[in-house]
């Protein structure tokens, strides 16, 4: 290690492999406290540790999961969006044993197979939105990006509690079963003193969810040319309109997917032969689009590239 401490090179390559045997351990509380005690020893930033010995364990993971009947299928822990490719749902659900009993799924079986069942009922784009939402929770949560008067006085707002704030006014959750956790951990202990989101979500002991916010990390975020020239000021003011215009973008998919739904409706003739009925669809039909206009009115011509 000595003869590594004044050579970069050398430096680099003794932390890859320290990352690399850490990957193995699988106790979750032995391998935190490793790379602690790495971070200290070698004066190494311990998220870029966490990060590198995930990002390890997921390229040992993929390969142990790609079995013949999910080959080319990719587990949604990269962060890209939740799209999984390969076999259909139904195809995946006929294998069965040879005395026709269908064999109890793995954890990765059954994620992939949730995935593909949300796919086919047209969530990809609003799953994809629910990625953009979670890669805010996990690098921005405890950025404090606005301040509200209230009777006590004037109270921080963070990126974590507005988008959590956002979806229980609107009664909404997460379809994407990864991200819809990350929701649930954040409402948990978002609130704890210390909370560290970038810290907290790629160090947790769930293996999805360490691996997901690893991968969330690796993406830096853009805005695009449009965004940045329409948003002068701070970091935090671009901040602010990045958060609302994709909590906004997310309502807009979940609209739009109501929408179809009640058009879908209003072709029922069940729902055409009856007066009572045939008129509540069409005032709910009426709703949505007019909701839709003021949300289209809200986001504008911005354009966001995360």
């Amino acid at each position: 290690m000595s003869d590594a401490a004044d050579d970069p090179i050398s430096r680099s390559e003794l932390i890859k492999e320290i990352t690399r045997s850490i990957s193995v351990i699988q106790d979750p509380i032995v391998r935190s406290v490793y790379i602690t005690d790495c971070s200290q020893l070698l004066k190494v930033d311990e998220r870029l540790l966490i990060a590198d010995v995930n990002k390890r364990q997921r390229e040992q993971y993929r390969p142990a999961v790609q079995t013949p009947a999910t080959a080319g299928e990719q587990l949604p822990v990269s962060g890209t969006s939740g799209n999984v490719a390969g076999n259909t749902g139904e195809n995946a659900s006929a294998a069965q044993t040879d005395d026709g009993i269908e064999p109890e799924l793995s954890p990765e079986e059954q994620l992939r197979q949730d995935i593909r069942r949300l796919k086919q009922q047209n969530l990809g784009p609003i799953m994809e939105k629910e990625r953009l939402l979670s890669k805010l929770i996990v690098r921005y949560a405890n950025r404090t990006f606005c301040m509200v008067d209230t009777d006590e006085g004037p109270r921080a707002i963070t990126v974590g509690r507005f988008i959590l704030q956002s979806l229980e006014n609107d009664g909404l959750e997460f379809h994407h079963p990864v991200y819809k956790r990350f929701i649930q951990l954040y409402k948990e202990h978002g609130e704890e003193p210390g909370f560290d989101s970038e810290r907290f979500f790629i160090s947790h002991p769930e293996h999805f969810v360490s691996l997901t916010a690893t991968g969330l990390m690796e993406d830096r975020y853009q805005l695009s040319d449009l965004f940045k020239s329409s948003t002068p000021g701070s970091d935090d003011s671009r901040l602010f309109e990045l958060t609302t215009h994709i909590m906004a973008d997310y309502q807009m998919e979940l609209i739009r997917l109501e929408i179809r739904k009640t058009e879908k409706m209003l072709q029922d003739p069940e729902i055409l032969d009856s007066a009572d009925k045939l008129k509540q669809v069409q005032t709910h039909y009426q709703d949505l689009l007019k909701t839709r206009n003021a949300l289209a009115k809200k986001l504008g011509e911005r354009v966001v590239n995360l």
